[in-house]
């Protein structure tokens, strides 16, 4: 099966590519390209899979979709989580799990978290705050301080958030490679590639757990390397967002989400980072030294499709300059195109700016990404 390798010069599709001995490189085509030189293998041939699936959302980042099996631990302790990505359950601990979602919670389910209890959301819309104390066959059992201790049936519960706990993502050893793994289902599990095969990659998610996961399951690796910089990392120089001769405009751009606080989506390839906003935007980020390379793709949010898909809403003009230099032009996007990937070459650059115009419609339904936005250093 061929697979494209997405490298800091560009892509190269290929059979499928084997692991030197140390992990340092990837063996391709008779030649070995570095490990630091990639930034991911794609599957091309595998799709996303968006049914309507529950969902949890560990500590360390990753977003697992499935079903939670509800005759698991007895003790309430620990989890057994099923998902289409893996041929049996696996067993989470509640220590490592931070949320968990029905298939019909609403997309925030926790708009104002609070930083010293658990929450959980009912399906009638109550939201209470108190401790999780366990989940049982019948329910979850939680203790809000004013009701006390509540068995809330399964039937009846929409969503529930645990405390925060600060937690970091473990640095990778020796024969370790820090990755997150996309698959068929729209899981992105974060953890350590131990190994990758024809037919799988086997994964350490945590300090307690491994995993092996069929490739005919994987949609995209991404290795998150030291020398890959999301840019969401970076603040902008300057924004400059708004209509001409307006004051009004509510929509300014966000971190990893759309404008509208919701995943970003192109199409039907949703992204865990990126930046959302509307027409009209222009931001500047200042070139650092080391900075190599901008990569990511642009493309209008799906959330713009007009009910009557009417010409001309959902539509905008999108560039980038460096230093005052077109560099980019994606020309007029609109909610029916797939993203158009770009890379930037940022060497002895200052400065560059990231514009979304008003398309040649109206100023409707703009949501504009810039999805996997990343800066390449040397």
């Amino acid at each position: 099966m061929d697979v494209v390798i997405e490298t800091v010069l560009g892509e190269i599709k290929a059979p499928h590519p084997t692991f030197s001995g140390d992990l340092t490189g990837i063996e391709v085509a008779g030649s070995t390209v570095e490990m630091r030189d990639i930034l991911s293998i794609r599957f091309p041939s595998h799709k996303f899979q968006r049914q309507p699936r529950e969902q949890i959302l560990l500590r360390n980042g990753t977003l697992w979709r499935g079903e939670l099996q509800r005759d698991g631990d007895p003790s309430g302790e620990t989890i057994q989580w099923q998902s289409p990505s893996l041929p049996a359950p696996m067993t989470i601990s509640l220590e490592d799990l931070a949320e968990y979602r029905t298939h019909q919670s609403p997309a925030t389910p926790f708009p104002d978290p609070i930083a010293d209890s658990d929450q959980l959301l009912t399906s009638d819309g109550a939201l209470l705050t108190g401790i999780l104390e366990s989940l049982l066959v019948e329910g979850v059992l939680f203790d809000d301080p004013s009701l006390g201790p509540l068995t809330i049936p399964w039937s009846k519960l929409f969503a529930f958030r645990l405390i925060e706990i600060p937690t970091d993502r473990p640095p990778p050893t020796d024969h370790q490679l820090p990755v997150r793994v996309q698959t068929v289902a729209g899981s992105e599990i974060y953890g350590a590639l131990l190994q990758l095969d024809p037919t799988s990659l086997r994964l350490r998610q945590s300090d307690r757990q491994e995993l092996a996961i069929p490739n005919s399951q994987v949609v995209q690796i991404h290795f998150e390397l030291e020398r890959i910089i999301p840019l969401t990392q970076r603040p902008p120089l300057k924004v400059d967002e708004g209509l001409p001769q307006s004051d009004w405009f509510p929509w300014t751009w966000r971190k990893d989400l759309n404008v509208l606080g919701q995943p970003l989506q192109i199409g039907a390839r949703r992204f865990s980072s990126g930046i959302g906003v509307h027409s009209r935007s222009h931001l500047t980020f200042s070139v650092e030294e080391g900075d190599r390379t901008l990569v990511g793709i642009a493309g209008i949010d799906a959330s713009s499709r007009p009910p009557d898909e009417e010409p001309g809403i959902g539509c905008a003009d999108f560039s980038i300059l460096v230093d005052g230099v077109k560099k980019f032009d994606g020309g007029t996007l609109s909610w029916k195109d797939p993203g158009v990937d770009f890379r930037i070459d940022l060497k002895g650059a200052e400065k560059f700016t990231l514009r979304v115009d008003l398309g040649p419609g109206h100023h409707i339904l703009d949501r504009a990404n810039w999805a996997m936005i990343r800066i390449i250093r040397d």
